[in-house]
């Protein structure tokens, strides 16, 4: 049976899709949970927060060499660096390379879709596997998607930020479609919500309406939410954090319980 592996994505940037992994991360080390954690944006931001090292050198492999198809004989585990916690594993990336090995993907003629799927069922030993997709509906995402069975969505409750939703499931479903019959929306989740404002309860009620499976809890606007990810501590771990690491313990709960 492969491992059970999560993208968390979405096509916009800047909703909190790199934070909401880092804490679903912690969630599941919290629960002795052995977690692979992938870097699938160029932009290294999972890798820079979650990576014990928090970089990575210029001579050390990344997730690109592995999906590359210019690059032989690199497996998954080649390219693994230990998380910041007991049990997480980190596959890193570089904009560099990742950005390069996105564009080489576009005119690779075979398998390009399956390269993170082939790469991850080589990988025994988790309990879990993160992907954290980069904000665009290219390749790298495709990849992504065709290795998970659950695509986790992370929204905002923003007009802009919630109205390319469509297109997103609409990938899904072309996924699903031709490469991946498993995959599913295992839900929408909602970042940097209050309640205070008229605008976000209004796009709440909005995604609830339309039948997507809006995840609860939604996650609140909270600065310790960002400070902690910063500081490179889990919630629990942070002053007056323990309320918010239990809403993310089980939004982890919800998003893993039927896979």
């Amino acid at each position: 049976m492969s491992t059970p592996t999560i993208a968390v994505c979405n096509q916009k940037g800047g909703v909190g899709k790199t934070t909401t992994c880092y804490h679903l991360a912690r969630a599941a080390a919290r629960e002795g949970r052995r977690v692979l954690a992938i870097d699938l944006d160029p932009q290294g931001s999972l890798t820079a927060i979650l990576a014990k090292n928090g970089s990575v050198q210029a001579d050390e492999l990344t997730i690109a060499d592995v999906l590359s198809p210019r690059v032989q004989d690199v497996a998954l585990v080649d390219v693994l660096t230990p998380g910041l916690w007991e049990g997480i594993q980190v596959a890193p990336a570089t904009n560099r390379t990742l950005a390069a090995v996105r564009d080489e993907l576009i005119t690779t003629p075979l398998g390009r879709e399956r390269r993170l799927a082939d790469a991850v069922a080589g990988v025994p030993g988790y309990d879990l596997v993160l992907v954290d997709c980069a904000p665009d509906l290219n390749t790298l995402m495709h990849n992504a998607l065709v290795a998970a069975q659950s695509a986790v969505v992370v929204t905002a409750p923003a007009f802009l930020a919630s109205e390319g939703l469509s297109t997103l499931l609409g990938t899904i479903e072309e996924i699903r479609g031709y490469y991946n019959p498993q995959l599913k929306v295992g839900g929408v989740v909602v970042n940097g919500y209050d309640s205070r404002r008229v605008g976000h309860r209004d796009r709440l009620a909005e995604l609830e309406a339309s039948g997507l499976p809006v995840l609860d809890p939604v996650i609140p606007q909270r600065a310790a939410i960002q400070d902690a990810t910063d500081s490179g501590y889990g919630l629990d771990q942070w002053p007056g954090g323990y309320p918010l690491a239990d809403l993310y313990q089980q939004l982890f709960r919800a998003i893993t319980k039927e896979i």
